[in-house]
This record gives structure tokens, sequence and C-alpha cells, in this order.
């Protein structure tokens, strides 16, 4: 199971996730089809959204998990709904 810890900084939350959590692994691989369905290159995305280029290759990987205010914004960018992103469509 994976653990989850979240901490308070400057009244911002950020999560924790430690590599292999399903729900990472679902949403980088749902992200990576949908964006070659879309023929949108990562780095249009993290323009469309207002993010780094990297921070898009880290989601990718699975090396990061996104806030879902991340997931409605890149789910906007793309045109589905953001449930689209994280449910397993196996």
């Amino acid at each position: 199971m994976p653990y989850l810890a979240s901490r308070a900084y400057k009244k911002c939350y950020w999560i924790f996730v430690v590599k292999n959590d399903p729900l990472t692994s679902v949403f980088k691989k749902n992200l990576s089809k949908m964006l070659d369905k879309n023929g949108i290159y990562p780095t249009q995305l993290s323009l469309d959204i207002g993010s780094s280029r990297g921070y898009i290759s880290m989601l990718l990987k699975g090396d990061h998990s996104p806030t879902l205010r991340t997931v409605e914004k890149i789910a906007d960018a793309l045109g589905v709904n953001w449930i689209d992103l994280l449910a397993d469509q196996e």
C-alpha cells in the first residue's frame, strides 16, 4: 500500500506519493494515450496549462502525482472529462 503524506507549506498542501501508486500509474497511462490520440506534444500541453515541460515529463514517467486542479487543467486542454484521466480503462 502506498504511503501518502501531506504537509502544509505557505498555505499550500503538498502530497507526496510513493512510486508505484495505482492511481499515478493509471493517470500516466491515460495521459500518454490521450496525448497520442490528440496529437499533442508534452511541450504544447505544458504551455496550454501553464506549467513547465519538466513537470509534464515527471507526470508521464509517474515520478510525480498531479493535484486535482492540475488534472482539471489537463482535461480542459485535452477536451476530455477529468475523470477519464483517472479511471482505469482496462
